[in-house]
């Protein structure tokens, strides 16, 4: 048996998880889904309960300034830490990813508030979405991303670059990484 090229980790709260895996197991990858049922679930994943590994794709929608939760009866919704949407404020208060890169496809969380948030709980990257972009744009990026990480060694920017080059809905992608500008704010390097 041959050793997996990579470890991903696919934290899925709404998304495509099954075609991404399956294509990055084909290119050999050991891939790992948690499925995030209700808010409880996401806190445990993304706060260190659970080992994960260095490269982690969050599936989600993205509305309203946050990520959207799962829609849950009333009954289970009052007992959750957080109600309907996840804002980068809540991530703040939990997220615990020491040298991660994370891949998130949820529209309009490749804001600064949101990249802030995963960058401050220890993340090497984050990558996300600028605005809303179209459900298979979002796939379709994530596969290129991985694809060239995986069988091309390129590193997490050249992947980036490759996979937003595309075209117009790939180009709402931005990554933002550790690397300080002057003024103590966090490099958009897709902008660069």
């Amino acid at each position: 048996m041959t050793k997996p090229i990579l470890k991903v980790d696919i934290v899925c709260v709404e998304g495509d998880a099954h075609a991404v895996r399956s294509a990055l197991e084909d290119w050999g990858a050991q891939v790992t889904v948690h499925w995030i049922g209700m808010a409880q679930d996401l806190v445990r994943v993304l706060g260190g309960e659970e080992p994960l590994s260095k490269h982690i794709i969050l599936e989600c929608h993205g509305h309203d300034g946050g990520m959207a939760l799962p829609d849950l009866d009333e009954s289970i919704e009052r007992e959750q830490p957080y109600h309907r949407v996840l804002t980068a404020r809540d991530l703040g208060e939990f997220l615990k990813l020491p040298d991660c890169v994370v891949l998130n496809t949820g529209c309009a969380l490749g804001t600064a508030e949101f990249a802030e948030a995963f960058l401050d709980a220890g993340c090497g990257a984050y990558i996300g979405v600028s605005d809303y972009a179209e459900a298979s744009a979002a796939l379709f990026y994530v596969l290129h991303f991985f694809y060239d990480l995986l069988r091309r060694k390129a590193s997490v920017r050249e992947a980036h670059e490759a996979a937003r080059a595309h075209d117009e809905e790939t180009g709402m992608f931005v990554l933002y990484d550790r690397g300080p500008l002057g003024n103590g704010q966090r490099r958009n390097t897709s902008a660069e």
